[in-house]
């Protein structure tokens, strides 16, 4: 990783923590998420106002001393969330360290290891009977959207006091974010969320977007998150904050190589079951799948190991297969 790391490209092309430090920069500004005064195109800034302000004092640094910084925060959330994850501990950290994912996110500078640890530590906060402090600590993943909603379900299922962590964490959130930016924020970020620039590369998508489109893409993922649903009540609670940000990423409209990060844990908890399912998500955690997304022409087959993986795995914890799981005692 280190060596991928060093021999990247180094154009802004592939710098996904610019947006965000410019937004840092730009609080206040209807600019701020568009960036048009810097010809961002597709390289807008997709996180709330809450995050731009948060990160602020890195705005305050030159950049490249502040993508130093941000890299080195990244680095220890991944392996902080390794450590706190509920289960298999050790494999979770080799199956990082080998994970193409987790080097695309630190490699282009995205914050899925800021979301993985929020989780992973809602989960051991759960685990400890803190409801509140582990629906709070969760909020979290309200700075990138397409996850909220799986974590909310998971806690308005499970837990009345999570769910109210959860929601306490998120109107603070939109408080500092009306505070910074005024109400003109919201529409401001919904057409930023919208832009077509968000959509040239859907069969680079490991989710169910780069095999169908349209109204089946649709029912699809209305179908994984009835999925969710449905295990969410038959699972522990650990299992089901492990499972929920990996099935938001195969039903999302929007995702890339990096936002598999998350299935991580999910994927190593199936690989160590002697199954066809463990051999499936084994070869879900190689660069395989990643590779023939990567091709100039991408082949379908990634992201369909990629999401067949991920839902053969949410299967482990269910009734009748929770005896030898981690997870599960």
């Amino acid at each position: 990783m280190a060596a991928a790391y060093r021999y990247r490209p180094s154009t802004e092309a592939f710098d996904d923590f610019l947006p965000t430090y410019r937004a840092s920069r730009l609080l206040g500004s209807p600019d701020m998420f568009a960036q048009t005064a810097f010809h961002a195109e597709g390289h807008m800034y997709l996180r709330t106002p809450f995050y731009a302000w948060l990160l602020h004092p890195l705005g305050t640094l030159e950049y490249s001393l502040a993508r130093r910084l941000w890299i080195g925060l990244l680095v220890a959330a991944f392996a902080l969330s390794a450590w706190l994850w509920p289960g298999p501990r050790w494999r979770i950290v080799v199956a990082m360290c080998w994970a193409f994912p987790v080097l695309s996110a630190i490699g282009v500078g995205q914050d899925t290891a800021l979301m993985m640890l929020s989780i992973a530590a809602a989960a051991r906060l759960w685990m400890g009977g803190r409801e509140f402090a582990a629906g709070l600590v969760a909020s979290v993943v309200a700075l990138k959207i397409s996850f909220l909603l799986p974590v909310g379900l998971v806690f308005l299922m499970r837990s009345r006091r999570g769910f109210g962590g959860l929601a306490a964490g998120v109107a603070a959130q939109c408080a500092i974010s009306l505070g910074v930016q005024g109400p003109a924020w919201i529409p401001e970020y919904l057409a930023v969320v919208r832009s077509p620039w968000l959509d040239q590369s859907p069969a680079r998508m490991p989710s169910v977007r780069a095999l169908v489109s349209g109204v089946p893409f649709v029912a699809a993922a209305v179908a994984i998150y009835g999925w969710l649903l449905w295990i969410v009540r038959r699972i522990a609670p650990a299992q089901a904050l492990t499972v929920a940000l990996p099935l938001a990423v195969v039903a999302a409209p929007h995702c890339y190589s990096y936002d598999m990060a998350v299935a991580v844990p999910l994927l190593v908890g199936a690989a160590s079951t002697r199954t066809t399912r463990g051999m499936l998500a084994l070869l879900a955690l190689t660069p395989a799948p990643y590779l023939f997304m990567a091709i100039r022409n991408p082949h379908p087959a990634g992201a369909a190991i990629l999401v067949a993986a991920v839902l053969a795995s949410s299967t482990v914890g269910l009734p009748g297969r929770l005896v030898h799981h981690p997870l599960g005692q």
